[in-house]
């Protein structure tokens, strides 16, 4: 009925709030050994858009939906700056310096 409904459009007010990178540091990698970490973000309107600044360890990828995944093949502990971008108009952009470690 219109409580259920109400209580949902309550709800997505309530998430929606301004777009925030919520991963703050990522588990170190070791090379030779797969990786997956998923970037979060919160807030922000519609689908989410991540891209880098900076060159990952080798190995590893960062897909649009910020997936950071590969199989590292070099030690290496550069600080990466990661951007999400949501899908409003216009489009806001939230950066954040997240340090990638990878060990042998």
């Amino acid at each position: 009925g219109v409580n259920v409904v109400e209580i949902i459009n309550d709800g997505a007010k309530a998430v929606v709030g301004p777009l925030a990178i919520a991963t703050t540091t990522l588990p170190a990698g070791v090379v030779g050994t797969p990786y997956s970490q998923t970037l979060t973000s919160t807030g922000g309107t519609g689908a989410k858009t991540w891209t880098k600044t900076g060159t990952l360890p080798a190995g590893l990828t960062l897909s649009p939906a910020g997936v950071l995944a590969g199989t590292p093949t070099a030690a290496g502990t550069p600080s990466i700056t990661f951007k999400v971008t949501d899908s409003a108009t216009p489009a806001v952009e939230v950066t954040k310096a997240i340090v990638v470690t990878v060990t042998t």
